[in-house]
């Protein structure tokens, strides 16, 4: 009984290691972002987020004194604009499809620029920084009243092999 207990920790424990950040690929971590932003599962999408700006916005120097205050603020300011444009559009049933299309690349000069923006401005680990993605994310939602297609895009920042989104966005 105690080691089937224990096996089962364990894999719960490896489950939630891996639902944070995303080791796949920029484009995997960009749609799993718009699918919880437009779906409005906040958890999802906060997991996406990078540590080290989460470090920046929530704590005694943050703009916010709990992660759940800056997830409100999240929810209430920053997607549900999208949610209810596809809604009018399409009608309350709609159901959403996600593209992610192949990341934007940066030249060295734009690369070193968003690099000391992370570190000078959001206090990032440039030791930890891997790599850095633009993804644009093609969104068609369909639903009783039509079908409607949006694009959203997400600054992608790879540390220590996962990646994840950045906030607001690079400033290219």
């Amino acid at each position: 009984m105690k080691k089937t207990l224990s096996l089962a920790l364990i894999a719960v424990f490896c489950l939630l290691l891996c639902s944070c950040g995303g080791s796949g690929s920029a484009q995997s971590i960009a749609e799993k972002a718009a699918r919880g932003q437009l779906e409005d599962d906040i958890d999802a999408y906060y997991s996406c987020l990078a540590p080290d700006y989460i470090a920046y916005m929530v704590g005694d120097d943050g703009w916010y004194s709990s992660e759940d205050e800056f997830k409100e603020d999240i929810r209430e300011y920053n997607y549900e604009d999208e949610r209810d444009y596809f809604s009018e559009e399409c009608g309350e049933d709609f159901t959403a499809s996600y593209n992610p299309l192949n990341p934007t690349e940066f030249d060295e000069e734009e690369y070193q620029d968003i690099i000391s923006d992370l570190t000078n401005n959001y206090n990032y680990d440039e030791s930890s920084i891997q790599d850095l993605a633009q993804v644009e994310v093609s969104v068609t939602a369909a639903g009783s009243s039509g079908t409607q297609r949006g694009y959203k895009t997400f600054s992608c920042v790879k540390i220590n092999g996962k990646w994840y989104i950045h906030r607001p966005g690079f400033d290219v």
